[in-house]
């Protein structure tokens, strides 16, 4: 699974200096489409930069184009792009779209956007405020949190080290924090029963992490290369259902696990809990 994750982004940002595309205007390149008359954002021979404003329609050729989304990697690996503007045409954003976007400190999602795709800002960490505009029918960002939430689920799909998570969530999503290393401290609300695959994989700023007794399934990799973590709580009573390489990649024989203690002699037994090398109960 990680090595899914990472073979897509890799192979995004190597075809960065060799992508074709229909058209440059006014520094932004586009794939366009004749018959639809849409243009996609896409990448071009060199880097974005500063501040970009898409606009919401284009001409080329004497005909006139509707932006209405932005390609996967448009913008992956552009570390100098301090900001975007996104124009309410736009309904798609594709996969890793903003990758490795380190100098992207806030992001608008318009209430057009109906279609995110995944691991949109990977490596983005000076990433700071994500909102999505009132009126969004698939999307929001209740509560101020700082992230992205699938409305109809709850599901939060994407957030950064400023995120809040609300505690009307019940998932969080796969790759939502991959590799925000900058994540220092994440709080997680009663309301989560799931955390997905990749969820906080890499998130090596962890130096500790409590559970809450509603989360009854941890998906492969949740919580691989946190390799900062030294506490982990884990409040349910019964275990959840975790993947055998949940905590992957970690220090786990240096870490403290505390489990209720009516619990504790079955932490002891089930895998991968047992792997932590001090496993203690609280009242």
């Amino acid at each position: 699974m990680k090595q899914r994750i990472l073979l897509l982004i890799l192979v995004l940002l190597s075809t960065l200096t060799a992508s074709a595309y229909d058209a440059e205007i006014n520094g932004i390149f586009y794939d366009l489409n004749t018959q639809t008359m849409e243009a996609t954002v896409t990448h071009g021979y060199i880097k974005y930069s500063g501040n970009v404003t898409i606009p919401e329609t284009v001409a080329n050729s004497g005909r006139t184009y509707d932006v209405t989304s932005i390609g996967e990697g448009a913008f992956a690996g552009c570390n100098v792009l301090t900001s975007v503007t996104i124009p309410h045409s736009v309904t798609t954003i594709g996969r890793c779209a903003f990758a490795g976007c380190e100098s992207l400190t806030s992001v608008t999602i318009p209430n057009s956007v109906t279609t995110i795709g995944k691991c949109i800002f990977y490596v983005c960490n000076g990433l700071t405020s994500i909102l999505v505009e009132n009126g969004n029918t698939v999307y929001d960002s209740r509560d101020h949190c700082n992230a992205i939430i699938n409305t109809a689920t709850n599901t939060l799909i994407v957030g950064c080290k400023n995120t809040i998570i609300p505690n009307s969530v019940t998932v969080i999503g796969e790759a939502a924090f991959m590799d925000c290393r900058v994540l220092a401290a994440v709080t997680i609300p009663n309301s989560v029963t799931t955390i997905e695959e990749a969820a906080f994989l890499n998130c090596s700023g962890l130096t500790s992490l409590t559970i809450p007794h509603s989360v009854t399934t941890i998906g492969v990799g949740a919580f691989l290369g946190c390799r900062g973590l030294t506490d982990v709580f884990c409040n349910a009573e019964i275990i959840p259902k975790t993947a055998s390489s949940a905590f992957f990649d970690l220090p786990i024989l240096s870490v403290t696990l505390h489990v209720p203690a009516a619990s504790l002699k079955k932490y002891k037994k089930k895998m991968p809990w047992k792997g932590f090398g001090s496993i203690v109960s609280y009242e």
